[in-house]
């Protein structure tokens, strides 16, 4: 088994491999975990073709629903030839290890399955179980150091002909870090700010990546994930309005729910309410915890996957339809609230 370093991960993103079965992504990173699925998910999925068959994603309930469901995905012929392409987001997953040993057994498995694990150490048996297997791979998530940092940052002015001062980029560093997803997130708003302009300074820096404006945006997320669908509505519209890209608020609210759908794995697998919270990076905001804590007794591992297959699939398809992406998103959100209104109206 390879663990992938930053150059071998960046080669086999350029060239996939079919003969590795089993690619394993985890770490403390979350972010960076749900980036790293999410490329590879694309890179092997281009090998796939026009096969509508030749490729799912399972969530932790789905791969829990049926004790071989993996192996037997796995095993489904594609329609038209070549490799099937099995994305397996495994937090929470209480059978995944069984599954994985058994489809590992096998010698010529004719599928490659991606997995999106959580922080695992390395006595935990799925981590070991692909480690001890030399035809499969692992690429681990840490938290960004200060040289990735600055490379993200290249990466996503570059991206906007932007260039940054020494002074921005230090205030940069303060702020960014605890998350691939996250700093990602906060620079892209940053160079969408600074669209108009040719240098970032450290005046941009305070206005579009300070406290108010994740403020902001947290009230919309929180009416969401809280079941406030007129709300979400109106705090969606008044954000679009003042200037904040939709692609920006989908990405946002995933961020959300999927530091959401750790935690809730957690307390479902018997983590205490704080404990759980004590997961979610970065930090909630003191003012925000009350309510963060409701969401987690409100949602469930089921659906809070769901929404985040509602999130993806609004973020994918507002890329290819740059005209109706204020739609999308916005009936993407709504969904989602009137989900956890109607979770409220239960209890």
């Amino acid at each position: 088994m390879a663990i992938l370093k930053e150059p071998d991960y960046k080669r086999l993103l350029s060239e996939p491999d079919d003969e590795v079965p089993v690619i394993l992504v985890y770490g403390p990173d979350n972010g960076l975990v749900s980036e790293r699925f999410g490329e590879l998910m694309s890179a092997y999925g281009r090998k796939t073709g026009d096969d509508p068959f030749a490729k799912i994603v399972l969530d932790a309930a789905e791969i829990d629903r049926e004790p071989d469901r993996i192996v037997n995905e796995a095993l489904t012929v594609s329609m038209f030839g070549g490799k099937r392409l099995i994305g397996l987001k495994a937090v929470g997953s209480k059978t995944i290890d069984k599954q994985i040993q058994a489809l590992m057994d096998i010698d010529d498995v004719q599928s490659t399955i991606v997995i999106a694990a959580g922080d695992l150490k390395k006595t935990q048996s799925l981590r070991k179980r692909i480690e001890a297997d030399k035809r499969a791979v692992s690429v681990p998530c840490y938290v960004d150091a200060a040289r990735d940092i600055d490379r993200i940052i290249d990466e996503e002015t570059g991206r906007s002909n932007l260039s940054i001062s020494r002074e921005a980029r230090e205030l940069l560093h303060t702020i960014l870090g605890a998350d691939r997803l996250g700093t990602r997130q906060e620079l892209q708003k940053l160079c969408l700010y600074c669209a108009e302009t040719e240098t970032i300074g450290v005046d941009d820096v305070a206005v579009a990546v300070a406290d108010a404006a994740a403020l902001a945006q947290d009230v919309l997320i929180d009416a969401v994930a809280d079941g406030r669908p007129g709300r979400a509505e109106r705090e969606f519209d008044r954000l679009t309005a003042s200037g904040q890209h939709p692609s920006v608020i989908a990405s946002q609210m995933l961020r959300h729910v999927q530091a959401l759908d750790l935690a809730i794995a957690a307390r479902e697998a018997g983590s205490s309410l704080d404990a759980a919270m004590g997961m979610i990076r970065p930090p909630i905001f003191f003012k925000r915890r009350d309510g963060v804590k409701r969401q987690l007794l409100l949602w469930d591992s089921v659906r809070i996957g769901r929404a985040a297959n509602v999130l993806y699939d609004a973020i994918e398809q507002g890329r290819k339809n740059a005209r109706l992406e204020h739609a999308i998103v916005s009936n993407a959100l709504l969904s989602i609230a009137r989900v956890a209104s109607a979770l409220a109206r239960r209890r």
